[in-house]
């Protein structure tokens, strides 16, 4: 059955607010096809940017369950039971640790599709060298996943200091650390607060991110060209696309372009410290 394919342009109007799709030019089934090509790649970044998403937010959650607010509201205040107040720590410190080796894994296999697995490896080693924050939670998970878990007491004095232990001479028993955090350890208190490192460790995790969005830079710039050059071909405000099959009055379809999705990862390119990016805008 015969499809043709077509320039649209979505037009809003203020006075009323309602939308229209303005059906412009046909166009050939492979110009169709290459405004769709040229937006594949988004498909490889979905995993890895709902991940680090994933990590960023449970990052927050574990930051504000371990703050001073929080622990007086909670123990002081509402007087919730140290037991399952320790509990929920536990847990949401090892969502944290499973998350961030998820959304690292996730951007090594992104990366991997670009065939630059081995120049990320080395960037996410660098990180691991130089970051003890990023050291310690990510043999922290190991921890967990094969001793025990880090949150062990609650510690309460007048008039209302509340501390949740974390004891190194407990985490010390495990030996899977490695070399490099058991003698990180040297210079850590008796008393780990393990909140001091949880900020540092998110900003290492966004520049695995940004470092991610690098290999991709020239997939988003030939995706904004090709979907301005389409615009500027057919005079389209807002670009889309429509096919009809079986001729006029036939089934009609709207395919809309991932012009946001471009948009933004665009947008992020713009502030990424490892890029020089200029835009045209012409």
């Amino acid at each position: 059955m015969c499809k043709k394919y077509y320039a649209a342009s979505i037009e809003q109007h203020t006075s009323n607010k309602e939308t229209t799709i303005i059906v412009k030019d046909e166009i050939t089934k492979e110009e169709f096809e290459n405004l769709f090509l040229v937006t594949d790649f988004l498909k490889y970044l979905m995993p890895a940017k709902e991940a680090h998403k994933i990590v960023i937010r449970n990052g927050r959650e574990l930051l504000f369950f371990l703050s001073d607010k929080n622990l007086k509201e909670q123990l002081l205040v509402k007087k919730c039971s140290k037991g399952n107040f320790i509990t929920d720590a536990n847990r949401l410190i090892f969502n944290f640790c499973a998350s961030m080796r998820t959304f690292v894994d996730h951007a090594i296999t992104t990366v991997q599709r670009k065939g630059k697995e081995q120049d990320f490896k080395k960037f996410i080693s660098h990180i691991f060298d130089e970051s003890l924050e990023y050291r310690f939670f990510d043999k922290l998970r190991n921890y967990i996943i094969h001793y025990s878990y880090p949150f062990v007491a609650i510690q309460m004095s007048v008039p209302d200091s509340v501390k949740i232990i974390c004891k190194k001479e407990y985490l010390q028993e495990f030996d899977g650390w490695g070399a490099i955090v058991k003698k990180d350890f040297a210079s850590m208190p008796e008393e780990i607060d393990v909140r001091q490192y949880i900020e540092p460790l998110l900003v290492r995790l966004e520049s695995i991110y940004l470092m991610m969005y690098y290999y991709y830079a020239q997939d988003y710039c030939t995706a904004s060209t090709t979907f301005a050059d389409f615009q500027k071909k057919y005079d389209l405000k807002i670009p889309t696309t429509m096919s009809i099959e079986g001729g006029l009055g036939g089934k009609q379809m709207i395919h809309p372009l991932s012009l946001e999705a471009i948009s933004n990862g665009i947008e992020e390119l713009k502030h990424n410290p490892y890029i020089n990016l200029v835009v045209y805008d012409g």
